[in-house]
């Protein structure tokens, strides 16, 4: 997430080390062998941090809760976490988003913790001002980005469930443009 110049020309992006998490489980969520054997190798090979929570579906939203409104709205804002957490407005966007998540993860049966956006916003809280996201990043560089892996989803799964998704409707929308155009750049340089 965050941008390190090593050279000209050449970035090295590394999330803050609180994000250096990854989660293991299986969907009928029993403990593994299977999943217990992957944390050890992360943890041994990589050094990361690695868990198997109760529940690898509710671990999984959480963290669409966090990056989906923080790389939609940043890419369509283009400004880093420090901005659009300043300011009432955009801070409203990002929550708004927030909630958007933990209700279609309810209509899909997925069930998230009550604190989940206050834990979401606390995360966005403790990133460094400047912190950015790959898709922002894309999207400020005119390179092809991931709106449909991501706001797009959200927008495809809610209509599936039956649940209103404004503000990913407005992102979907807004960065739409930019990745056709974006994608037409990059097969025309092909």
């Amino acid at each position: 997430m965050q941008d390190h110049r090593r050279r000209p020309r050449a970035r090295r992006h590394s999330p803050p080390r609180h994000l250096l998490l990854i989660a293991f489980g299986e969907l009928d969520r029993h403990r593994s062998r299977r999943a217990a054997r992957l944390r050890e190798a992360f943890v041994d090979a990589l050094g990361v941090t690695a868990a198997i929570p109760p529940d690898i579906q509710g671990a999984k939203w959480e963290k669409s809760l966090f990056i989906a409104p923080f790389s939609g709205l940043g890419a369509v804002i283009r400004a880093p976490i420090g901005l659009l957490r300043s300011l009432p407005e955009t801070r409203r966007l990002l929550e708004d988003a927030m909630h958007e998540i933990v209700v279609l993860a309810q209509a899909l049966g997925v069930t998230l913790a009550d604190d989940a956006v206050d834990k979401g916003m606390a995360l966005v809280d403790s990133l460094p001002a400047e912190a950015t996201v790959s898709v922002q990043r894309d999207v400020i560089a005119g390179r092809p980005s991931e709106p449909e892996a991501q706001s797009g989803a959200v927008v495809r799964l809610a209509s599936e469930a039956g649940v209103d998704a404004p503000t990913y409707r407005f992102i979907y929308a807004a960065l739409l443009p930019h990745e056709l155009a974006a994608r037409r750049e990059s097969q025309a340089a092909q």
